[in-house]
């Protein structure tokens, strides 16, 4: 069962990122950007079921799971890259500490840009997860059909929150060859999801 947004995951969303720390990198001149997003338990094992279950025979090609699978391996190649992150953080600090802008600015940035890589960490399977979920549901008794739009719903949620997330990321790396590709992924699933599951928008107070 999907947990809620509770106080817990509200602080793993938010990241390692703390003022302290960021402006003690900065005056240090060391890194303010961590380049390694964490990643939960419940997420580690969302990815799990989604990479075993993506061969079932019934709905694995269907192009739906194929395009979240698509964006999940390319929001991975992102993420697991340490240059894009560390050279980010290499010109914040410079820019403090040449006095371009203060301390508080360049840790107010660097917090965003954790934030929006943990939304994204938190969502990379969650999308594939619940659209799968839909599409069972939806392939099997009339009586689940409920079941299939609310976790379409769901997912189409969680694209919104990544697709927020991607925009944000992007205003402050504007790397078109990374960063379209994915945000160009995610409006395709919005696009899909919502001509696959048209009475899914009703389901806006279940919790992601």
């Amino acid at each position: 069962m999907m947990m809620g947004y509770d106080e817990d995951e509200a602080a793993y969303a938010a990241g390692p990122f703390r003022i302290g720390h960021a402006l003690s990198c900065v005056e240090e001149g060391w890194d303010p950007v961590d380049p390694r997003p964490s990643q939960s338990k419940e997420d580690q094992d969302r990815a799990s079921w989604f990479r075993e279950k993506r061969e079932d025979p019934a709905i694995g090609d269907h192009p739906l799971l194929q395009e979240a699978e698509c964006w999940a391996i390319r929001l991975g190649d992102l993420l697991a890259d340490p240059d894009i992150w560390r050279q980010k953080g290499a010109d914040l600090a410079q820019q403090s500490q040449l006095g371009i802008r203060t301390p508080e600015e360049v840790f107010r940035e660097a917090e965003l840009i954790t934030d929006c890589r943990q939304v994204l960490v938190r969502y990379r399977f969650f999308i594939g997860y619940k659209f799968r979920w839909a599409l069972e549901a939806r392939s099997s008794a009339s009586d689940l059909q409920n079941v299939a739009q609310s976790s379409a719903g769901i997912a189409l949620r969680a694209v919104a929150y990544a697709l927020m997330a991607m925009k944000q990321l992007f205003c402050f790396i504007p790397d078109e060859e990374r960063m379209l590709p994915l945000l160009a992924s995610l409006e395709k699933l919005q696009r899909m999801g919502r001509e696959l599951f048209p009475e899914a928008g009703e389901c806006r107070d279940t919790p992601v």
